[in-house]
């Protein structure tokens, strides 16, 4: 990456990294805002009704779970954020993926034939075929949560039922599943996270106080990253970690409080902060730019998936996806190097249903103009900018937003933020990229709100989205 990329252009650096291997794809970053805007894109089911979308690889593949038409779950993996294939289970009824590492490989855990509710069994899924993880000693119970490039696998097994601690830590290499340290007072663990240079993340709790500390395990060594309280008491857990080490999750800040979501980096543990009706803050997810994704609620239980970039205010999410597009984003449990996002929301019409999302940036290069007059019952004029010269440029509209790949086009080169878009009409761009045209709009669209968006899908080009209400 160009160091000399300012902080708040990252991302738009990485999309142009990406976007310059793709023939004749415009690439306009350093014009970019950040964040972004972007479009979303519902996580499809297997049949049933809820999806839950987990984590991300940097090739855009989401991975969680999703249901079946019987109710049952199964782990789930969405190639490109669409196309969703099911993974199976181990001859149980549910299963869900925890993690993917960039070789496409799966982590989670499923039910056996023997097992169902609260019993599991950790999975590696690769090569499209799943194979059970095991358990420490002889424990009989299973998680995994996360897998590096490497192939190093971390989360939690019982060791043995019958004895204290019942769940601990584990790391899972060369085919062997070996428990990580504990502390004399924190002595129950699991491990979430693991970067390729074997820094794993995670909690240490104890269930005779029911506190949970934030850990991680460097050198064959626990270590408490502690909390913001000048006593160093209070709980925390640590969630994610990136390739730089920095690690994210959320920690006690004030006495007998919720918790607030830190960034823990360079041996100092950072506060993210929160909105003001916010009760407490989680930061989820970090990537390799240092972009945060996480989540905060409100004193009614209601949830709110954020965005934070290294040393700037958060952001809601739902203020970055299009308008009326009926989506409630939250939870954010990842983001990939691309700025992907994936995590768990509902449509507004039908609330009591989980729907996983993807959301994906949106890097206009085009400048669409309001319709002119603006007038239902009335010839309408809509002129872009910034096209390529001799490009057909589609223009689009729709009631809805939402999100629409471009045909021949990958979501992390670009995408539309219109919900089924239909086609207005089509204009070649002259010398100077400038594309008009000339459409009736109907007494019916009077006071209506529509959105508009133009397309040059030979360059996966777009413009920005253009929200109109016609008089």
């Amino acid at each position: 990456m160009n160091p000399e990329c300012p902080t708040f252009q990252r991302l738009a650096c990485i999309v142009c990294a990406i976007v310059a291997l793709a023939p004749h794809a415009p690439c306009m970053a350093q014009s970019q805002p950040w964040p972004p805007p972007y479009a979303v894109f519902e996580l499809p089911t297997l049949g049933g009704t809820p999806s839950y979308g987990w984590t991300l690889d940097d090739r855009g593949n989401a991975v969680g779970s999703a249901t079946l038409a019987n109710r049952d779950f199964h782990a789930t993996i969405w190639l490109g954020g669409q196309q969703p294939i099911d993974l199976g289970t181990l001859g149980g009824p549910d299963s869900a993926c925890r993690g993917i590492n960039q070789d496409g490989s799966v982590v989670g855990w499923a039910h056996t034939g023997t097992q169902s509710g609260f019993d599991s069994t950790a999975f590696l899924w690769r090569n499209g075929q799943m194979t059970s993880l095991g358990y420490l000693g002889t424990g009989d119970y299973s998680e995994a949560y996360g897998i590096n490039d490497l192939n190093q696998i971390v989360g939690r097994s019982t060791i043995d039922m019958s004895q204290y601690p019942p769940v601990r830590a584990f790391l899972w290499q060369n085919g062997q599943m070996s428990a990580l340290p504990i502390t004399p007072e924190y002595n129950n663990s699991e491990a979430t996270a693991i970067n390729n240079a074997g820094l794993i993340v995670g909690t240490a709790s104890s269930l005779s106080y029911f506190t949970w500390r934030p850990v991680i395990w460097r050198d064959g060594q626990i270590i408490d990253l502690g909390t913001f309280l000048n006593d160093n008491r209070g709980t925390g857990v640590c969630i994610d970690v990136n390739q730089h080490g920095d690690v994210v999750g959320y920690a006690s800040t004030e006495p007998d409080r919720y918790p607030g979501a830190f960034l823990y980096r360079n041996g100092q543990m950072h506060y993210l902060g929160k909105k003001r009706e916010w009760i407490d803050s989680t930061a989820w997810a970090i990537n390799e730019s240092r972009q945060i994704v996480g989540a905060g609620e409100t004193e009614n239980l209601d949830r709110f998936g954020c965005i934070w970039e290294w040393n700037q205010p958060l952001r809601v999410l739902d203020e970055l996806i299009p308008p009326r597009s009926n989506w409630r984003i939250q939870m954010a449990f990842e983001i990939n190097n691309a700025g992907q996002i994936t995590g768990e929301g509902f449509r507004r019409d039908n609330p009591d249903s989980t729907k996983g999302y993807l959301l994906s940036p949106v890097h206009p290069t085009m400048e669409l103009s309001q319709p002119s007059p603006g007038l239902a019952n009335a010839e309408n004029t809509l002129t872009v900018t910034g096209a390529a010269p001799g490009a057909r440029v589609t223009f689009l509209y729709s009631r809805h937003g939402g999100g629409t790949a471009i045909p021949g086009c990958t979501l992390q080169i670009n995408c539309l933020q219109l919900d089924a878009p239909k086609i207005i009409g089509r204009a070649t761009a002259d010398a100077e990229g400038r594309a008009t045209i000339t459409a009736f709009v109907p007494p019916a669209a009077a006071g209506e709100t529509i959105l508009l968006q133009t397309c040059v899908k030979e360059q996966c080009a777009v413009s920005q989205l253009v929200v109109h209400e016609f008089e």
